[in-house]
């Protein structure tokens, strides 16, 4: 059986309590979608959808100024909104934020280098 987790949050041991009760009751087929996920069963196999593919991009400045890269070896996991970088700029430290959760996988510049509106700061893994 394919690693459901890999596939959708839900627990292992969950599909495979559902296995063990479909099975007694004799259930040869079963189809289940709630939009996040599909999960199809037949003849006592799993079948679960692939994964889509990662995205891979880059996070951008906001403003011209000085880089500030954030705290934390890389390449390391990063959640929506989370600050991993600031630019300053005047008397100003503007944030830098990840866009969605994902892998945050090399700076593209180093500390303290003169960054200009929409350049890449780092490459980004999107999940």
């Amino acid at each position: 059986m394919s690693d459901p987790a890999r596939f959708h949050p839900l627990a292992a041991d969950t599909v495979e309590r559902l296995l063990a009760l479909l099975e007694t009751h004799g259930v040869q087929e079963f189809s289940y979608e709630d939009g996040a996920l599909t999960l199809e069963v037949r003849g006592g196999r799993v079948e679960l959808p692939s994964l889509p593919p990662k995205r891979q991009g880059s996070i951008s400045s906001p403003a011209v100024g000085l880089f500030r890269p954030g705290k934390g070896d890389l390449p390391r996991r990063i959640a929506a909104g989370e600050r991993v970088g600031m630019i300053a700029t005047g008397h100003m430290l503007l944030p830098v934020l990840a866009p969605g959760p994902g892998l945050l996988i090399e700076a593209c510049q180093a500390a303290d280098t003169g960054v200009g509106y929409g350049e890449a700061l780092y490459i980004y893994e999107q999940d």
